[in-house]
């Protein structure tokens, strides 16, 4: 493709210390999702992405069943419609002391895109994750992250 050709699309990558939200969600919770929004709808990225760390909190034990309510409260929220779908990966496996991460990754996709695909590189060969809309239902990923359906 000569660059003439070639199309650009707006990636933003933000990354953000989560663990408070999860041990004080009645308190910070909304407030953080309400900048979040408004930051994606001033900037209107055709991706973003969303790093978590400390995902659960420091009492991630306790803390990891709110994960995924989390996880669909962000994505149903109506200041975000213009990107209907989404993607969620959440290292939850905490019982495996030596890879649990506590990260955690969501990639919104706007509206806009008409081809998203999606690729596991750590499978040989690599292998394409195909979903009509990117929705996946709950289900083990490799390693130990999980992919959530939420937005149905």
């Amino acid at each position: 493709n000569s660059p003439k050709s070639m199309s650009s699309t707006s990636v933003c990558c933000v990354s953000a210390n989560v663990g408070s939200l999860f041990e004080n969600p009645k308190f910070l919770r909304e407030p953080w999702m309400n900048a979040v929004t408004q930051f994606v709808n001033k900037h209107t990225p055709k991706v973003f992405a969303l790093h978590l760390q400390e995902v659960g909190g420091k009492e991630y034990k306790e803390n990891m069943d709110s994960v995924a309510s989390f996880v669909k409260a962000l994505s149903l929220r109506k200041d975000l419609t213009a990107y209907p779908r989404f993607v969620a990966f959440v290292d939850s496996n905490f019982e495996k002391e030596k890879t649990f991460t506590a990260l955690g990754n969501i990639y919104f996709f706007h509206s806009s895109l008409r081809n998203v695909e999606l690729f596991d590189f750590e499978a040989i060969p690599v292998r394409w994750w195909r979903r009509s809309a990117l929705l996946m239902t709950r289900m083990s990923c490799p390693g130990p992250a999980r992919a959530f359906n939420l937005c149905a």
